[in-house]
């Protein structure tokens, strides 16, 4: 277990000051960039997040309230994030 949370730290070390569209568990689809994880790794800092009703300097999103979101990585930081990981 213990291995597979650094492997997870390392996933979010990689995304971190990343641009991300995030889609809700309730379907609302927002966008900005990954900020930090807390130490549990249940709620999510996102910074300039745009929402249907504005932009939110700081905000946490609980990570059981994201269904999924998108990263654009370039192949080095793919590359390098899983050499990390395996």
């Amino acid at each position: 277990m213990e291995a597979n949370r650094w492997k997870s730290l390392r996933y979010y070390g990689a995304i971190q000051e990343k641009h991300a569209v995030i889609t809700l568990t309730k379907g609302a689809v927002v966008e900005g960039t990954i900020g930090s994880l807390n130490g549990r790794q249940t709620l999510l800092g996102v910074l300039e997040m745009k929402t249907p009703l504005g932009v939110y300097p700081r905000a946490v999103v609980k990570q059981s309230d994201i269904q999924s979101w998108e990263v654009d990585l370039n192949a080095n930081e793919v590359y390098a994030m899983l050499k990390t990981t395996t």
